[in-house]
């Protein structure tokens, strides 16, 4: 006896339900007004049928109760390289799949044969025929007999692999921001930002180069993908107008594209380096301040020639502005931590630093059974020099007179500013000295130039 069909409201079916019914409805409604508009006989309405399979977008498809394929269209025919969707009939998953994914598959169908109930909406990670990794979200649901009984399952899936990347990139973006905020290391998050960009363009491996302090040359912030010997290769470089991709960005201060290293005149000093790892394009964004100062560069290597898609290039650009954000409040926390510990005028140590270099320089002598030295020194009459000179040239005796005294210091050594006019000197000696101490202010002895010392505005 037929089951009779369910009174249950179309509204108050469940929301994840809908698009497979939406599909499913929409071709029994079309068949129905064809049917009413049109008179055909039997063999006309399949190939109405067929023409609704073949145009659906996505796949769709029957499968009878060994989930072998009894309809199968256009679109799967395609992506699998089958000569049309005939050539599917009677085939598995197993057929098109590895057997791990088929497996997979095979137990989640027949559990719907067990039970009855549709699978809705599950995310499926897929290899089609050309090896593409992609993902599919895919809905079966049962299909009966008029006396009730499961005789096989309509599936539809279709492809969400783009949505999939950008809630990747939103979710690595959102992660980066959170390293930055928490203030991890440079390197993990050069490491994570590139490892980001590279899962969203296949083929590519990514660079994040610094610029020195002086602005000349190119050092490595990241390339975990990369040869290391390539990297270290970079090292040092002299940025200029043609050097690579990378040095020539920073040096012009603009996204620099390189379709075909061999050859671009911008690598012709760096064809033979680059030659043995096989890159043969390479695309770089310089890295920027909040106030437009070249920071570094981020930038792309593939083993194929060609130009970036519009979308690598807003990846690129999106990467080069998180590299930004993080150099410089790296660079902030730095500064910070310096003005904490140092004297903003001589960039000495200050007296936050004065127990801790005491305690280390003790603890270590102790260690080697040796001695330290220690040294307080004052400027006498400073106080004239402000008062008749100004404040200017007071600073610039202190500065001179900083500079003197660490010019007499071995590493092992340290000047720490204590006030205005006073200073503490360490010394570690492995053995008795005569009063290292004393060669450092003998430094401070000779005459000061007379130019830092003309009368100026206090």
């Amino acid at each position: 006896m037929r089951k009779p069909a369910s009174s249950t409201p179309t509204s108050e079916v469940d929301d994840s339900v809908e698009p497979t019914l939406r599909l499913i409805s929409a071709g029994e409604r079309l068949l129905a007004e064809a049917s009413r508009l049109f008179s055909f006989d039997q063999q006309d309405r399949h190939l109405w049928l067929d023409a609704i399979i073949d145009g659906a977008p996505g796949y769709l498809y029957f499968k009878d109760r060994n989930s072998r394929f009894l309809i199968a269209n256009r679109a799967i025919a395609e992506d699998y390289r089958r000569g049309g969707t005939t050539s599917l009939i009677g085939l598995t998953d197993f057929d098109l799949h590895p057997l791990d994914v088929a497996l997979e598959t095979f137990r989640a169908e027949q559990e719907i044969f067990r039970t009855g109930e549709p699978m809705l909406d599950k995310e499926e990670l897929i290899r089609d025929a050309s090896g593409n990794t992609r993902w599919m979200l895919t809905s079966k649901l049962p299909v009966r007999n008029e006396e009730g009984e499961i005789i096989g399952i309509v599936g539809t899936s279709h492809d969400i692999t783009e949505r999939k990347r950008e809630e990747s990139l939103h979710a690595g973006q959102a992660n980066l921001l959170k390293m930055i905020a928490r203030g991890a290391l440079l390197s993990e998050i050069f490491a994570t930002l590139i490892n980001l960009i590279e899962a969203q363009i296949p083929g590519v491996m990514g660079s994040i180069l610094l610029l020195s302090a002086d602005g000349k040359r190119m050092r490595l912030g990241s390339g975990p993908n990369l040869d290391p010997a390539y990297c270290r290769l970079i090292e040092g470089v002299e940025i200029g107008p043609e050097v690579g991709s990378c040095g020539t960005a920073m040096w012009r201060g603009e996204t620099v594209i390189v379709s075909d290293i061999r050859e671009d005149v911008l690598w012709k000093d760096f064809r033979e380096l680059v030659e043995p790892y096989g890159f043969r394009s390479c695309w770089s964004s310089p890295i920027r301040s909040y106030q437009g100062k070249i920071l570094g560069s981020f930038a792309l290597y593939s083993r194929k020639p060609g130009t970036p898609t519009p979308a690598c290039t807003r990846l690129v650009s999106m990467a080069a502005d998180l590299a930004g954000i993080a150099i410089e409040r790296k660079e902030a926390e730095d500064r910070i931590q310096f003005i904490a510990h140092h004297d903003t005028l001589t960039g000495l140590p200050n007296r936050s630093m004065l127990n801790e270099r005491i305690a280390s320089a003790i603890e270590d002598a102790d260690d080697r059974d040796g001695k330290v030295t220690i040294a307080f020194i004052d400027l006498d009459n400073f106080k004239l020099v402000n008062d008749s000179l100004g404040h200017n040239a007071g600073d610039e005796l202190l500065r001179v007179v900083t500079e003197r005294m660490l010019e007499c210091l071995r590493p092992v050594d340290a000047v720490i500013r204590l006030g205005e006019t006073s200073s503490s000197y360490s010394s570690r000696e492995s053995r008795p000295r005569a009063r290292p101490w004393k060669s450092c202010w003998k430094g401070c002895v000779p005459p000061l130039p007379a130019r830092s010392f003309s009368k100026g505005a206090a």
